[in-house]
């Protein structure tokens, strides 16, 4: 028997989960300007920098290739040997990059060379940057050199190697302090063999001052556990049901920008429930932290969510003595606490990071999986959200999917083939929801997700935000072999029952609309009495001031739609204490 889900028509998300764009917060690093500053997000390579001369192609072909090229982690891992993470989603950076096309290359000794930096006026310089090495394969070290005048090249760090992750590096260049002509190089070797490579993003060369502590981010959780640990919670959950509310643990990562060393750092936290301070919540001290330094500290706060709504968390830091930058001593984050009904987000339980910034997408068949860390008893579950993308195409099968941390079957949903209507709350933003078949409550770590069933449809997951190994994954062919990702899938898990939440649509075709899609004008006409009253509301159940142009509250009337973003709407009428309302499309 074919599903129809529940929600079927453009526009039906508006009786969804209402999104609420809840991030971790980064403090800006603002300190002292930057001398030299590059992000690496543009097509060539920025001007002033020396990309060495071209390496050969170990092809046979006897054709040479630019030995460092800009792209991003799609493109560094084309291959499946340089696993650089999107972070953020959609990041470009420079990279020598022995595995992907044209390459496999000579590159025993490739270079990236700075322009020149006048540091004639600087006190305590630094060079920031972060970079990723894994190390893998063949490959030799990395290393960072520095030359005053065009004079030798001396080595001042060794890159290190961490796995999966993007560093930050943090150099000490104040021996260089009055240099009128240093150049910095990246200098990476693949010991004459087939390697990975080398990733360098965001780089920044700037003096500092003597006195400067900076919150660099805070977590609104512990992220010491592993994701791999089902006795402890220790992803970050943007959304986050009442019934599963535990004590929050924050975590403030600090760094010492200053040239001297900084003591009795105190970091404060404070938060809000719906604007309300709870507490009270005890202060940490660091007693003392090396100019350079970066540390991680956890605030234990003992204080749980006891109420839905929006929960604000914020720290602050002060130091001995005066702190000569004191803008990027704070930050903050939030989370938000769902329960029943629409207004609630139906008990939504994910780690999605506001608006979609990408697509999780496979060839063939495929299931894209996020953890959901269930504590405590057993916890009611209704069913399962996603938002996919906007290639995704009509007729394809999907279904939601529940697997336990061994990735044994749990339970799915009934399988559902995406209708044009669908489409349309895709092309909006919008949730399909599907509800499990079976299951009523989990507890415990669980994998929950959509599963794409057909080999020639065309489906995409949404994602938005960065998350560790662990905590998602794509399960590919017959087999399930895993890919672990780095980007947070759309996908929220429901503890409650996903209800209507709004007037239900006009069953006797009383009120009638068009075009649908509309660019600039939306008619309408009711078969009836007079018209008391004209709303329109956005995809979150906002009401939006529209006017109408013509005959407005009579049966017959037009909108002035020109002003409204692409997405779906809703058109409410209201006679006497009757309500009628009918969805419809912007799209231009």
């Amino acid at each position: 028997m074919k599903y129809t889900a529940p929600i079927a028509h453009c526009c039906a998300f508006l009786l969804s989960v209402p999104l609420i764009l809840l991030v971790p917060a980064m403090a800006q690093d603002k300190a002292l300007p930057c001398l030299l500053s590059v992000d690496f997000e543009g097509d060539g390579i920025p001007a002033g920098w020396d990309i060495g001369a071209p390496v050969l192609q170990l092809d046979g072909s006897g054709n040479s290739t630019s030995a460092w090229r800009i792209g991003n982690a799609t493109e560094a891992n084309s291959n499946g040997f340089f696993p650089v993470p999107d972070r953020p989603v959609n990041n470009r950076f420079i990279m020598a990059n022995d595995d992907a096309a044209p390459c496999n290359c000579a590159m025993d000794e490739v270079v990236l060379t700075s322009p020149s930096i006048d540091l004639a006026s600087t006190t305590g310089a630094v060079l920031q940057c972060k970079y990723f090495f894994d190390g893998n394969f063949n490959s030799g070290v990395a290393t960072v050199n520095a030359s005053v005048n065009g004079g030798e090249w001396i080595v001042i760090d060794t890159l290190t190697t961490a796995g999966s992750q993007w560093q930050d590096l943090f150099v000490d260049l104040s021996a260089y302090d009055g240099a009128t002509d240093l150049r910095i190089r990246f200098r990476w070797s693949d010991n004459g063999q087939w390697a990975s490579g080398v990733a360098v993003d965001d780089l920044c060369v700037r003096g500092r001052y003597t006195k400067d502590i900076s919150v660099l981010e805070l977590l609104s959780h512990d992220p010491e556990p592993s994701p791999f640990n089902g006795s402890v919670r220790s992803l970050r959950y943007s959304e986050l049901p009442l019934t599963q509310t535990a004590p929050l643990t924050l975590a403030a990562s600090l760094r010492n920008n200053g040239t001297d060393i900084v003591r009795n750092v105190i970091v404060t936290p404070s938060i809000t429930l719906n604007g309300s301070a709870q507490g009270p919540l005890t202060s940490q001290l660091v007693d003392s932290m090396l100019p350079g330094e970066t540390r991680m500290v956890r605030i234990p706060t003992d204080w749980t969510p006891n109420a839905l709504g929006l929960v604000e968390l914020s720290v602050n830091t002060t130091i001995d003595g005066d702190d000569e930058d004191n803008s990027d001593n704070g930050a903050s984050t939030s989370i938000r606490i769902t329960g029943p009904g629409w207004a609630d987000g139906y008990g939504a339980m994910t780690s999605l990071e506001g608006d979609a910034q990408g697509i999780i997408q496979r060839d063939g068949s495929f299931i894209v999986l996020s953890r959901m860390e269930l504590v405590g008893t057993a916890s009611p579950v209704s069913g399962i959200s996603a938002i996919l993308g906007t290639n995704s195409q009509a007729g394809a099968r999907i279904r939601g999917v529940v697997f336990d941390t061994q990735l044994a079957f749990l339970d799915t949903t009934a399988t559902h083939e995406l209708t044009s209507d669908d489409l349309n709350i895709v092309l909006g933003g919008g949730p399909i929801h599907l509800p499990w078949a079976n299951i009523t409550e989990l507890t415990g770590d669980h994998f929950v997700g959509i599963q794409v069933l057909d080999d020639d449809s065309q489906v995409s997951i949404a994602s938005s935000g960065n998350i560790p190994t662990g905590a998602a994954m794509v399960l590919i062919g017959a087999n399930f072999e895993v890919d672990w990702l780095q980007v947070t899938p759309m996908i929220r898990l429901h503890t409650s029952s996903f209800g209507v939440g709004v007037t239900e649509m006009d069953p006797s075709g009383s009120l009638v609309i068009g075009p649908n899609p509309a660019s600039t004008t939306l008619g309408y006409r009711f078969d009836g009495k007079k018209i008391d009253q004209v709303e329109v509301f956005d995809m979150w159940g906002r009401q939006i001031n529209v006017s109408p142009t013509q005959q407005a509250y009579s049966t017959d009337g037009h909108l002035d739609v020109s002003s409204l973003s692409n997405g779906c709407y809703t058109l409410s009428i209201r006679n006497g204490d009757r309500q009628f309302r009918r969805n419809f499309l912007i799209a231009r």
